[in-house]
C-alpha cells in the first residue's frame, strides 16, 4: 500500500469515527459501561476534535 492511500484510508476512517462522537453528543446519547459507569458527553465532544484534527492531518499529508 502506498503512502497516499494509507493516508487517504486514514482520514476517512478518523472522519467516520469523528462524526459518529458528533452524533453522539449533538444527540445526548448515555454510554454505559458495564452497568455501573456512564461516560459523560464532554468525551464525545473531545474525541470528536481529536479525530478529526487527525483526519485532517492525515488528508494534508495525502496531498505531500
Amino acid at each position: 500500500m502506498s503512502s497516499q492511500s494509507f493516508f487517504n484510508v486514514s482520514g476517512i476512517v478518523f472522519s467516520i469515527v469523528g462524526a459518529l462522537h458528533a452524533i453522539r453528543a449533538i444527540a445526548g446519547w448515555e454510554l454505559e459501561v458495564a452497568t455501573s459507569y456512564t461516560i459523560p458527553v464532554w468525551v464525545s465532544w473531545t474525541a470528536f476534535a481529536i479525530t478529526w484534527y487527525l483526519a485532517y492531518w492525515a488528508f494534508r499529508l495525502r496531498k505531500q
